[in-house]
Parts: structure tokens; sequence; C-alpha cells
């Protein structure tokens, strides 16, 4: 089955008329998009933060320390620790 021949005299229709709108868009202003929204809490850290990282008691440091032996080692809380691959085992039972 064979398409029909397009005729050669169509016309494009012209460009659509533009409605009541700016030819060109007006220059960059410089003002922010949108209202500042608070966060959830006040942020108040300090201006200068310490050389030695996130200075706290001594207890506290430990604590924080430990976190994740609890989740990587084994025992009775601990996580599962690495894979064991297992060979089958025994021999022929002569």
């Amino acid at each position: 089955m064979t398409r029909p021949a397009k005729p050669a005299n169509i016309q494009k229709p012209a460009a659509r008329p533009t409605a009541n709108r700016p030819a060109a868009k007006p220059a960059k202003l410089n003002r922010p998009a949108g209202k500042p929204k608070p966060a959830a809490r006040v942020d108040n850290r300090p201006k200068k933060p310490s050389g030695l990282g996130n200075v706290d008691r001594g207890k506290a440091t430990k604590v924080s320390s430990n976190r994740g032996h609890k989740s990587m080692g084994g025992g009775q809380r601990g996580g599962g620790g690495h894979k064991q691959i297992k060979r089958g085992g025994g021999g022929r039972g002569r």
C-alpha cells in the first residue's frame, strides 16, 4: 500500500500573533526568589570552631568512639561480622 503524495503547494501557518506580552524580558533583577523560611532549630554553632574538633567530656567521647563496635563486632549483641564461605566437609563414608 503506497502513501498518497503530499501536495507541493501547502503553506505553513504564519507565526502566531503575540498577545499583550513584553517584547523582551526585563533586565536581571537582584532579588531573592522567595521568602526565607526558618530552619527546624536555630543554628548555634560557634563562629570559630575548635581546632581540636568536637570537645566534649571524656566519657561522652568514649561512648561515641565505641559506637561502631556494637554494630560491627560479633558476640551477643553485635553485627554479623564477615560472611564465612563454607565448602562442604567430610569425605566419603566407607
